[in-house]
Formats: structure tokens, sequence, C-alpha cells
């Protein structure tokens, strides 16, 4: 017998992507901690090309969430500025 999935089975597989971004976002800050403070090199660029991703990508998700919210923020102001200008 096939088992429909319901509205509660799609908002909870949802919310396992928010969690698994944040899982993700966590593990690539600490990776890139324990790169910086032992020397090493290159994860960055590694990460990003293993990947398929840019570094501005990489070094973008890394952020905390208050530092993404801020700048969201930021390109929002340059959006406008530039659409007023323009």
């Amino acid at each position: 017998m096939l088992v429909m999935p319901t509205v509660d089975d799609v908002v909870a597989a949802y919310n396992k992507i928010e969690r698994a971004w944040e899982d993700y976002r966590k593990t690539l800050r600490e990776c890139l901690a324990e790169g910086k403070a032992e020397g090493v090199q290159g994860r960055q660029k590694e990460i990003a090309r293993r990947l398929g991703r840019t570094r501005e990508a990489i070094r973008q998700d890394a952020l905390s969430g208050e530092d993404r919210e801020r700048l969201r923020r930021a390109e929002a102001v340059r959006r406008r500025s530039r659409g007023r200008s323009g």
C-alpha cells in the first residue's frame, strides 16, 4: 500500500533543510578556523573546488547569521542606491 506524504511531512522535511544548512555552516567555520590556526593554506579553495561553489560563496556561507544579515542589508541599500542613480 502506498503511503502519501502529509503536509506535516513536507514541513518536517523543509525544516531539516535549514538544520542541515546550519550544520554545514558551523562545520565550515570550524574547518576554516582550524586551518587558519594551524597555518594551513588553501582550505577555502579546496572546499570551493570540491563543492563546485565560488570562494566568495564559501566565504559568505561561513559568516555568522548576524554577519549574513548585515551583508544582506548592505546589499539591499546598495541596490536601492544604484536604482536611484541609474
